[in-house]
């Protein structure tokens, strides 16, 4: 049941930060100038291409959390990623395996297609770690296989790295 509102959380940040469409699954990303902790946004290799947040929208880079969740999401148009986290209270590994209640779920949108790809669908599986988590500031990394809900095969993130404030 957590996997699901994680799911579907994410679900909702990722149209919510999408703002827009056009373009062609362009992977690379140019930052606007991070700078300082908290300030590094995100960063992946998706599918062998190296992605970066954009900090030029003022909606790309995202981070917020309540007792239950922490939510990170980020975009550089045409694409965005977006992370969920269940209760944390410090440095932590969670499995993002579908159906492993271990409570982290990431769900990333890729061009302008309305393909979603998330750890939540069978066969999503991998990890975030969060290394820094202070009342201003969240950092860590994470790797993952996500599926998608056309069955367009597996999307593969690797060296995935977050700095954001709250």
């Amino acid at each position: 049941m957590r996997i699901m509102t994680l799911a579907g959380i994410v679900s909702t940040i990722v149209s919510l930060a999408c703002g827009g469409s056009g373009g062609d699954a362009n992977l690379t990303g140019v930052d606007s100038g991070a700078s300082g902790a908290g300030d590094g946004g995100v960063t992946a290799t998706i599918n062998g291409t190296a992605w970066r947040s954009s900090k030029a929208l003022d909606h790309a880079l995202r981070a917020s959390a309540n007792a239950q969740i922490i939510t990170l999401s980020a975009t550089n148009l045409p694409n965005s990623i977006a992370i969920a986290i269940g209760p944390i209270s410090g440095p932590a590994t969670l499995s993002m395996d579908t159906g492993n209640p271990s409570n982290a779920v990431v769900t990333m949108t890729v061009g302008s297609s309305t393909t979603i790809w998330s750890t939540a669908l069978t066969g999503g599986k991998g990890t975030v770690t969060v290394t820094t988590l202070t009342a201003t500031r969240i950092a860590g990394t994470f790797s993952f296989d996500a599926s998608s809900n056309a069955g367009a095969g597996t999307l593969q993130v690797r060296n995935g790295t977050f700095d954001l404030a709250f």
